[in-house]
């Protein structure tokens, strides 16, 4: 019987799938609305995916359209996690053309194979960028300072205790998030991989990471085995999910707006973890697919696979240091060499970018909010991440902007640096539309930053 032919197990499971990363979806939209429209189609899509089985595919298929056109528009500036959604929906466009349009299931295995690989690759990536002299550092670990809400239960007289969690605790998350690639590659380990994986993100969701980890429920659901499900009971639960975090977000929307992000995150992750553990627990843990994770067939998906990993390597060849997964790792790959244990001398690095750099002498304030930090006096910043600086304040209402920056020695100085020509330091638009880099901390250790 074909796969798609009716709703069967295989079907339902890829079901789940979808609506996991719609889901993961939703809760970034309504983060803090910033984008409306795209709150309201997600939440639209969703109302339309688990109600209208006739149309369930369509109804993906225009959502997954919509959402890969927001993420061109915005590329590079986007989140690790929102890159990494972005290539899962590059990877299930072609399955989901070929169910809606033709009702084929061809390439569907291969699929399969390539998400699990895909997964696989990310938690390696988190790990690797990891191992690195500045993670391992408690006084400067992005270990200690994401977890600060969790340290900070510690009772302050208690220094000792603190200390002690403080230095063991970037080695104990390295070593946590190092098992889930081994795990959830081989089968006979996947148990665990999948119950550190659960585990991991429902620690992180109250920190202000409810989104990813939603999407790490999608990554852990496609280690189950489709033929192992109770597809109706399994579809039912899922849609009752879906209900309720769509209500209890709307429920939230008018706290969050009055009192802003960081109120409602903390509670939002706890509830997150109590509405997605028990759906875990019923369908998860007994139906867990126990073949090693295979290379795909068809030459698309390996390529694809490829270029998810050249993405992720792409600190070492001196193309990004920002959103290929480096997931807080205090990683720093600018200069002759780097901060990472293995790979210190840069021995992989092909291009400059990351060398090629403009210093800030002086910065108007307006520059504030612009990115995430403010450029200060005495920070780089790469010339392809000045430019695109530069480009942001064009697309704005006309304003001058006084800048007074240093360039291969020559020092550049404005009142209207966006239109000065002087600034126009020849960066190609392939070049700001493809690469994205961070700010250059002076001095070190590498401090935690995104």
């Amino acid at each position: 019987m074909a796969m798609f032919a009716k709703p069967g197990q295989a079907f339902v499971h890829y079901w789940v799938l979808q609506g996991l990363l719609m889901l993961g979806y939703f809760f970034h939209q309504v983060e803090d609305w910033r984008d409306r429209t795209a709150c309201y189609v997600v939440i639209a899509a969703l109302v339309g995916f688990i109600a209208l089985k006739k149309y369930r595919q369509w109804v993906f298929l225009c959502f997954l359209c919509f959402a890969l056109y927001k993420y061109c528009v915005k590329f590079p500036d986007l989140a690790n996690h929102s890159n990494l959604n972005f290539f899962i929906f590059i990877l299930i466009l072609p399955v989901q053309l070929k169910v809606t349009l033709f009702r084929k299931e061809e390439g569907f295995t291969d699929f399969i194979k390539s998400f699990r690989l895909t997964v696989v690759l990310l938690y390696f990536f988190t790990i690797f960028h990891k191992l690195n002299w500045d993670f391992l550092n408690p006084e400067s670990s992005c270990a200690n300072s994401k977890l600060r809400d969790y340290l900070n239960l510690i009772p302050p007289h208690w220094t000792g205790l603190m200390r002690f969690v403080e230095t063991v605790n970037p080695y104990v998350g390295w070593l946590i998030e190092g098992i889930i690639p081994v795990c959830l590659f081989f089968g006979r380990l996947r148990s665990f991989g999948i119950f550190f994986v659960v585990v991991l993100h429902f620690v992180l969701a109250p920190m202000g990471f409810t989104d990813f980890s939603s999407l790490a429920m999608a990554f852990a659901w496609s280690f189950v085995n489709p033929q192992q499900i109770q597809s109706e009971r399994n579809w039912r639960h899922f849609q009752w999910l879906t209900v309720v975090c769509l209500l209890l977000e709307l429920a939230f929307v008018p706290w969050r707006f009055e009192h802003g992000i960081e109120s409602h995150e903390f509670l939002e992750g706890i509830l997150f973890a109590l509405l997605y553990l028990p759906f875990i627990i019923l369908h998860f843990w007994k139906n867990i697919d126990r073949r090693t994770v295979r290379w795909p067939r068809l030459v698309t998906y390996q390529l694809f696979v490829l270029l998810f990993f050249v993405f992720g390597f792409s600190n070492y060849l001196g193309l990004r240091t920002a959103g290929n997964f480096t997931m807080f790792s205090n990683l720093r790959t600018e200069g002759e060499s780097s901060n990472h244990i293995l790979l210190g001398s840069n021995p992989f690095k092909i291009w400059d970018f990351q060398e090629d750099t403009v210093e800030i002498i002086w910065a108007d304030h307006r520059i504030q909010g612009t990115y995430r930090r403010m450029p200060s006096p005495g920070q780089k910043i790469p010339r392809v991440e000045f430019s695109r600086l530069l480009d942001r304040f064009k697309s704005r209402e006309r304003m001058a902007i006084h800048l007074s920056v240093k360039y291969k020695g020559e020092l550049f100085e404005s009142q209207d640096a966006a239109f000065d020509d002087k600034f126009d330091f020849h960066v190609p638009w392939w070049q700001k539309k493809l690469f994205k880099f961070r700010f250059i901390q002076p001095g070190s250790p590498q401090f935690c930053y995104w």
